[in-house]
């Protein structure tokens, strides 16, 4: 019977993976493909729960004599499931983006040329502008070139 091994890996190595990310060495596929890809999926589910999340509330508003108070949209908040799993994605969303922008920044280093595009993507991105981080970061997708060591 083959035993199969593996590698450990240390805390340390898993909190860093975590937080800044892996070396440029260290991954299987080129640093831009990952964050770049995450950055875009992310933003376009933070954009369809942005979406429903207006109709919504134009619905409510429409329903309300075209009045939107603070207590109706509150209650109207407290008893649906689906707008608590919204604003709840919507959360987690702007959560992993703040990680994304730092593994971003920290790739940085290894990019070439145009890195305005990942630098105003990640503002956006932290503003919470789901289209035009979608778009930056579809430009800077194709557009970059990343040396590695």
């Amino acid at each position: 019977m083959n035993k199969i091994k593996f590698r450990v890996v240390s805390f340390n190595t898993k909190l860093r993976w975590l937080l800044i990310g892996k070396l440029p060495l260290e991954r299987k596929a080129r640093p831009k493909i990952l964050e770049y890809i995450f950055f875009i999926l992310n933003n376009i589910i933070t954009l369809i729960c942005s979406i429903v999340i207006s109709y919504w509330l134009i619905k409510l508003y429409l329903d309300n004599n075209k009045e939107l108070l603070i207590g109706t949209f509150i209650k109207s908040l407290q008893t649906s499931f689906l707008l608590k799993l919204l604003f709840t994605i919507i959360i987690i969303n702007r959560l992993i983006n703040f990680v994304l922008c730092i593994h971003t920044y920290y790739i940085l280093t290894k990019t070439e040329f145009n890195k305005i595009y990942p630098i105003i993507g990640t503002i956006t991105a932290i503003l919470l502008i789901s289209p035009l981080t979608i778009i930056l970061f579809l430009i800077a997708y194709q557009k970059n070139e990343l040396a590695f060591e």
